[in-house]
């Protein structure tokens, strides 16, 4: 009887380390994930703003105004 507490207790504390465990690598992982993506997208629009204002001629623009 003593050995099965133990056996159970034992299978339980092993489940709920695997849990914790499982859930804070998500939770890094989507941090992680979240942090490169935005950093990405970041780098894009920069990338696209400079574009544009590469094309645009200033000459042009105050004889528009």
């Amino acid at each position: 009887m003593v050995t099965r507490r133990i056996r159970t207790s034992l299978l339980w504390m092993i489940v709920l380390v695997v849990v914790l465990l499982s859930l804070t690598l998500a939770v890094a992982g989507y941090q992680i994930y979240r942090a490169n993506m935005i950093e990405r997208y970041q780098n894009y629009a920069g990338d696209a703003i400079g574009c544009i204002a590469r094309q645009i001629d200033g000459d042009d623009m105050e004889r528009c105004i």
